[in-house]
């Protein structure tokens, strides 16, 4: 219900760009704050008996005031190149054994 009252008033495109944890981070720390202001009575009298056309009208009316960069996906950038190699290109590995045996007969 959500994503379909930011899509009305912000454009289906800007709803699609809407995180999930952002959104849901953004309504729990307001509902923490609407469970500490107002009781559940206020929200039955309120919406208890309303129509779902007046919850969708109450939600399309909040929805003006999202300021959509808040909650906004993050887009990965694109990928760094592997590195090129810094050591022997026609050899690319040389074990410690090896290197220890070599150096002992060069002794």
């Amino acid at each position: 219900m959500v994503r379909t009252a930011l899509a009305a008033e912000h454009g289906q495109q800007a709803a699609d760009d809407v995180s999930d944890y952002y959104l849901t981070e953004l309504v729990f720390s307001d509902w923490r704050a609407l469970d500490i202001f107002a009781s559940p009575e206020d929200w039955t009298d309120k919406f208890g008996s309303a129509s779902p056309r007046a919850i969708a009208s109450a939600l399309k009316s909040a929805a003006k005031h999202v300021d959509m960069h808040r909650i906004k996906k993050t887009t990965r950038g694109p990928k760094k190149p592997r590195p090129k190699r810094t050591s022997n290109k026609r050899k690319p590995h040389v074990s410690t054994h090896r290197v220890l045996k070599t150096r002992r007969q060069a002794k």
